[in-house]
């Protein structure tokens, strides 16, 4: 079976690209014959962070990319160009490499769950519609909702990531300092400022923390880095020293060390030596299923006992049906509650027998959920019971303006 996957937006280097990557390499060591297409109208500063193997392609070559994709039996789309893309490209995307691949399954995946997010996507409902299935993490999100208005088909109960945990056994140490590390890139949702206020407390008892991913945009300069959120002008908090470059291992217990975009692997061999992660991603109750995000993922791989917000893991549950949180395989962690995580912190970092049971734990459950050959197995074999849909014909479009 040849299948295609189109990264319409390019390679940005976040969570979407580690999806596109460890989705290709599990189809390929499975048999298929799997190529992933990502365009280079738009640059990203993030884009060398990982290895893949996504052949890029400029808007002359969009004609042959159709080609290509039409010899495909299914083609999934992985992301959409953005309003930010030139009008050209944006115009031939969609008039070629979505009306105009017309011969196989098309299956496009979805995770932006704010509206604001979505709406940044070009022609996204006018994409949606001339799509075969659509796969989503959260049942009570915007595009589900809308995509079944639509009456276009998710058939994956549990859309997850998918994750190949043998890749980065090798880094897992036995011994480990007293240090925590936030990994991810700034998103308000992900709420990297508890760092600021957790910093503080785990000095106390010489734990170092510090927060990696986290560029200097003018959200989150208004969001994480002054004190003011509404004044650009504010201070910056007082704990905070940024760092430009990731591959600095600050010993500074009186500081959140800020880092900026990483690079993959060396970073997370540099955090395999710590104790302990951080990821507050959280969103409404309602948006929830039961996706771990790909650093949380990571850096459980590596060993690390990983803080999370509490909300998150009493809302999303393991496939065997528990919540995260019944699990306990986290340190959980309420904003503006965070006497009660530190606690939990000082304890597993001076006892060491408990803080390898509840790595081992984390490990295994985490393993259990998401590992490529539980979620994309799940994932592929949907897919190949989709059925084509009749498309109605509509003029290709073009922008005036």
């Amino acid at each position: 079976m040849k299948i295609g996957i189109l990264l319409g937006r390019g390679i940005e280097g976040c969570g979407v690209t580690r999806f596109a990557t460890e989705f290709q390499n599990y189809l390929l060591s499975q048999g298929y014959n799997c190529k992933s297409y990502a365009t280079l109208d738009k640059k990203w500063g993030r884009k060398n962070t990982q290895q893949t193997k996504i052949i890029e392609f400029k808007n002359d070559k969009i004609n042959n990319i159709k080609q290509q994709l039409n010899n495909c039996d299914i083609v999934f789309y992985q992301s959409l160009p953005s309003k930010s893309n030139s009008n050209s490209y944006k115009e031939k995307f969609f008039n070629e490499l979505v009306v105009g691949v017309d011969k196989p399954i098309k299956i496009i995946f979805q995770n932006d769950h704010k509206i604001h997010s979505l709406n940044r996507n070009y022609n996204l409902w006018e994409t949606v519609k001339k799509m075969d299935c659509a796969f989503t993490f959260g049942k009570g999100t915007v595009f589900y909702k809308k995509i079944k208005e639509i009456g276009i088909n998710t058939p994956v109960k549990f859309f997850n990531n998918g994750h190949d945990f043998s890749k980065l056994d090798f880094l897992i140490k036995k011994e480990q300092r007293k240090k925590m590390s936030y990994l991810g890139r700034f998103a308000t949702f992900k709420e990297p400022d508890r760092m600021i206020h957790l910093q503080p407390l785990l000095s106390k008892h010489e734990i170092i923390c510090e927060a990696r991913g986290i560029e200097k945009s003018i959200g989150a300069k208004t969001k994480f880095f002054v004190t003011n959120s509404k004044d650009l002008k504010s201070p910056e908090h007082s704990n905070i020293k940024y760092r430009s470059k990731s591959i600095i291992d600050s010993q500074d217990l009186d500081h959140l060390h800020v880092y900026g975009p990483y690079d993959r692997i060396p970073t997370l061999e540099l955090l395999s030596n710590n104790m302990f992660g951080a990821n507050f991603f959280n969103l409404k109750k309602e948006e929830y299923s039961n996706i771990i995000e790909y650093s949380t993922l990571e850096m459980i791989n590596i060993g690390m006992i990983v803080v999370v917000d509490k909300q998150w893991a009493q809302n999303n549950y393991h496939i065997q049906g528990d919540s995260f949180y019944d699990l306990d395989c986290f340190i959980y962690n309420e904003r503006d509650k965070y006497q009660e995580t530190v606690e939990q912190i000082v304890e597993l970092s001076n006892n060491k027998q408990l803080r390898n049971k509840k790595r081992n734990l984390a490990y295994n459950v985490a393993k259990s959920h998401c590992d490529v050959n539980i979620a994309f197995k799940d994932l592929i074999e949907k897919s190949k019971t989709v059925s084509k849909k009749k498309q109605a014909y509509e003029p290709k479009q073009t922008l005036l303006f």
